[in-house]
This record gives C-alpha cells, sequence and structure tokens, in this order.
C-alpha cells in the first residue's frame, strides 16, 4: 500500500512524507504546520506535506501563503473514504490541533504504524505516549513545532522506530 499511494501522488520512495489528514480550519493547527514546515524545508530537500481532507473556507489557500517556495513540496488531497491508505504511506503523522475531544485519528495514524506529532493538549495527551509512539509541541507555537519537525526529519529511521512502537501500543 506505501508503494502504491506515493506513486500515485508521485512522491519519491525515499522521500520522508509528513502528514495532516482532517479538516481544514484553523482549530485544527494547519497555519501552524504550514509555517512550520516553511521553516525546515530547505534544510530536509527530502521532506514532503501531504494534505488530506476537506477544506471548510479555503484555508489551503492560506497554507499556501504561508508556505511560500515549500509549497512545491506539498500535495494536496481533498477528502477520502480511505484515510487509512495515507496514514500507512506517511512517516509522521502531525496533530497541531488546538482542541480535540479524543485522538481517534492518532490512533488510528499508529495502527497504520505512523509516530504522531502533536500539540500537547487535552485529547491528545491520551492518545500519544511522549517519546515513545510520538512527540509533542506546545499547541498554537509554529516555532516549537518547527524545531521539533526540524528534528525529526533529520533522523528518519527514529520515526521507523517509534512507528512499530505505536502500532504495538495501540494492539
Amino acid at each position: 500500500m506505501r508503494k502504491l499511494i506515493r506513486d500515485e501522488l508521485r512522491t519519491d520512495p525515499d522521500a520522508v512524507v509528513c502528514l495532516y489528514l482532517g479538516r481544514l480550519n484553523r482549530d485544527k493547527g494547519i497555519l501552524d504546520l504550514a509555517s512550520a514546515f516553511a521553516r525546515v524545508a530547505d534544510k530536509h530537500p527530502n521532506a514532503e506535506l501531504w494534505v488530506v481532507g476537506p477544506d471548510e473556507a479555503d484555508y489551503f489557500k492560506k497554507m499556501q501563503i504561508l508556505l511560500g517556495k515549500a509549497t512545491s513540496r506539498v500535495k494536496r488531497v481533498e477528502f477520502t473514504p480511505t484515510p487509512e491508505r495515507f496514514m500507512q504511506a506517511a512517516d509522521l503523522f502531525c496533530l497541531p490541533s488546538y482542541r480535540e475531544g479524543f485522538g481517534s485519528s492518532v490512533i488510528e495514524a499508529a495502527a497504520c504504524g505512523a509516530p504522531t506529532l502533536a500539540s500537547r493538549i487535552y485529547g491528545l495527551t491520551d492518545a500519544v505516549v511522549e517519546g515513545k509512539t510520538g512527540w509533542m509541541h506546545k499547541a498554537g507555537d509554529a516555532k516549537d513545532l518547527a524545531q521539533q519537525l526540524d528534528r525529526l526529519l533529520a533522523y528518519p529511521n527514529e520515526l521507523s522506530a517509534k512507528g512499530k512502537a505505536a502500532r504495538k501500543h495501540v494492539e
């Protein structure tokens, strides 16, 4: 499945894929993610950001402005009835949300073998075992998110190991 979806999106097999999957709106922290990715993209030429989900109010256009030249490394997919395909093909699931009732998408990503980088908020702190199944950043802090993302993109083997741990934790 990993190769199939990467082929569909014309993504290099060696790319390190960061995935955001969900509704595109301010409360999900997507503008922070765009800012963070823009800050680290030049340093990590093999990194890509996939943005998957319905756009409620032209937020992807706002993201593109923040991404600047890093926009060329972003793949956009509208709503999908098969989110697991993207989770299986990603190296890191990103959820920089400002509020969540429960991090079910984090659990789903973990079941697909993807570790998570999420904001440290109620709902997500229950779904991510920090340092074991993923990492956390301060909610609403694009600089902290960028620092975490920069560190993680530098060590893709760590992403793979944490993804395996995440899957085991969910099982």
